[in-house]
């Protein structure tokens, strides 16, 4: 089962690396169209400022962070319970020594 796990979290961490990709290389595009604008009355964005108008006028990018922060959590979640999954096979594997061992002493 933790092999199962394993590769299951390689899976949707691979699927989130993908999607991180895909939004960082559409933001950045984005931001680069929102610079061209013509900012003469206004000071220069910063980089926050054309990030957020970007998601902002961009559904679609508003989506897939959404996706990456699903994503987040699954891989979260598989990794906390690969974690409980190992320690707890840890701990019964400590238990069936110790009652092995006290079996061999009598």
């Amino acid at each position: 089962y933790r092999s199962y796990l394993e590769s299951q979290l390689a899976d949707a961490e691979f699927k989130r690396d993908i999607l991180v990709a895909r939004f960082e290389e559409i933001i950045n595009n984005a931001m680069y169209r929102l610079i061209k604008i013509d900012y003469k009355e206004q000071k220069r964005p910063n980089k926050e400022m054309l990030h957020t108008e970007a998601l902002s006028s961009d559904l679609s990018l508003l989506k897939m962070r959404h996706q990456i922060i699903e994503a987040n959590a699954i891989c979260k979640k598989l990794s906390g319970l690969k974690e409980a999954y190992k320690s707890y096979y840890e701990t019964v594997s400590r238990v069936v020594a110790l009652r092995l061992q006290s079996k061999d002493v009598l």
